[in-house]
């Protein structure tokens, strides 16, 4: 949806770094799945 609204924004990019820089896995936590960064969605 966020694509839709602003297609240039880069709100996928900036919200996936985000997630994986972080000095502990925190995607789980956060309720994603193990295989979140391999889902259509979150890639480039």
């Amino acid at each position: 949806m966020m694509e839709i609204i602003q297609p240039t924004g880069g709100w996928r990019h900036r919200v996936r770094e985000l997630i994986v820089a972080q000095a502990f896995p925190v995607s789980s936590s956060m309720g994603f799945p193990a295989n979140w960064l391999t889902r259509p969605i979150w890639l480039p």
